[in-house]
């Protein structure tokens, strides 16, 4: 039977490993940081700095991770960068844009923003200013399927709504992730050769290079330029009928799909395991800029150099390389 010492002693003991226990605890969740969420948007001339926006009341810091969505249907949620310097970078370790939320990029022309941690889970990445280019350094990792917006969104801050031509987006952040990005000017008509020239007509420039991002493309509308090499990464590339494309690379990808309804400016030599044009699927084969153009006069901007190749998939050439060794071994058992 324990004593009255016995079970003092027992008991100092386990006040002691309690608090031995959060002296511990303490530093490893300050480590991780708190998960803060805006609350109400940024109205325009605030931007993330802004006190009592998010959910901690305090302007957006280091140490913290941010997350920006509306769970309303139709609903959004705003936050803007600063619009009082042409290089800014957020301070907190994360930023998270879930589905209804909006980063309205407010820098002036040209201007960049650093974030060393962006996620796009169902939000949105947008240039919210007319005649501006803004690029977007640091990390962009997308976990859902996402949209990068060159539109006024003046539609209920709607992606893709009200037309605008003079937005750039240069990312040369590290892309990486396995989600849809969707790209959209707000244009609803058909992209032409005077577009691909004009060096301010909106368009997303991926310059950054060798990225592991497996998401793919739809370009609804707007231009889409794939400028470092790898930077489309490895996914579908769909473009519709009032967008365009543009690879400055040669781009190889032999289990992929590449879908063609706007126009494409093809100076590379481009492959795929499908290509369709407007509604035609190509047989395998290597298909020149000039012959597409002939083909396809709607499709591909005149005086192309370049040529799209639909190859068999690397299983499909297993395949045969099997059925060729098994028909060999046949002829020699006979001979």
């Amino acid at each position: 039977m324990i004593g009255s010492k016995g079970r003092s002693r027992a008991g100092q003991l386990l006040t002691a490993s309690v608090l031995a226990a959060a002296a511990w605890l303490a530093p490893q969740q300050a480590a991780l940081g708190a998960m803060v969420s805006l609350n109400t948007d940024n109205a325009s001339g605030e931007d993330w700095s802004t006190a009592g926006r998010w959910s901690d009341g305090a302007g957006a810091s280091a140490g913290n991770d941010y997350f920006v969505g509306n769970s309303t249907p139709g609903a959004v949620r705003i936050v803007r960068s600063p619009n009082n310097g042409t290089a800014v970078t957020f301070p907190g370790d994360s930023l998270e844009l879930d589905v209804g939320g909006i980063l309205r990029l407010k820098s002036p022309t040209p201007g960049s923003v650093t974030i060393a941690s962006l996620k796009l889970n169902g939000g949105t990445l947008h240039n919210g200013n007319a005649a501006n280019t803004t690029s977007i350094l640091g990390g962009i990792n997308v976990l859902s399927s996402s949209n990068l917006d060159l539109s006024s969104m003046n539609v209920n801050n709607g992606f893709n709504t009200g037309s605008s031509t003079d937005r750039l987006l240069v990312l040369g952040a590290a892309l990486t992730g396995s989600g849809l990005l969707n790209i959209g000017n707000g244009g609803t008509t058909a992209i032409t050769a005077a577009n691909f020239a004009a060096p301010t007509f909106s368009s997303v420039n991926i310059t950054s290079t060798s990225n592991s991002f497996s998401g793919g493309w739809n370009v609804v509308s707007g231009i889409l330029r794939g400028q470092g090499a790898g930077s489309l990464g490895s996914g579908n590339i769909s473009v519709t009928t009032n967008g365009g494309i543009d690879t400055d690379y040669d781009v190889n990808l032999p289990t992929k799909s590449f879908t063609m309804n706007g126009l494409m400016q093809l100076d590379q030599n481009d492959k795929f395991a499908a290509i369709t044009i407007n509604g035609t699927p190509l047989a395998q084969g290597t298909y020149s800029a000039t012959t597409l153009s002939t083909m396809f006069p709607t499709n591909f901007v005149p005086g192309g150099t370049g040529s799209l190749q639909v190859v068999p998939e690397p299983a499909s050439l297993g395949l045969l390389a099997v059925a060729s060794l098994g028909l060999l071994a046949r002829r020699r058992s006979r001979s």
